[in-house]
């Protein structure tokens, strides 16, 4: 699949652009992503849209991950340290 992504920051959070111009007829299936967090972050919130997005947290090589899926063309993905 031909997606686009980009990734700022706004204060602590991360904040996720995912897209792609392909058939939403067709193409209408998310995208699992992996995005490095912050080490001092013990947990990640994931929303798109109004929606809270299930998230799975790794760890490789001293790295902390969240993993998720993602709606292309859904609106932005925000990741915030978990409370």
């Amino acid at each position: 699949m031909a997606a686009n992504l980009s990734t700022n920051i706004d204060g602590r959070d991360i904040v996720i652009s995912l897209t792609h111009t392909l058939d939403p007829k067709w193409y209408t299936h998310p995208l699992t992503l992996k995005t490095l967090l912050p080490n001092d972050w013990q947990g990640a919130k994931v929303t798109q849209g109004d929606a809270v997005l299930e998230v799975v947290l790794s760890e490789e090589h001293g790295q902390k991950y969240a993993l998720y899926d993602a709606m292309p063309n859904a609106g932005d993905i925000r990741l915030s340290e978990a409370e």
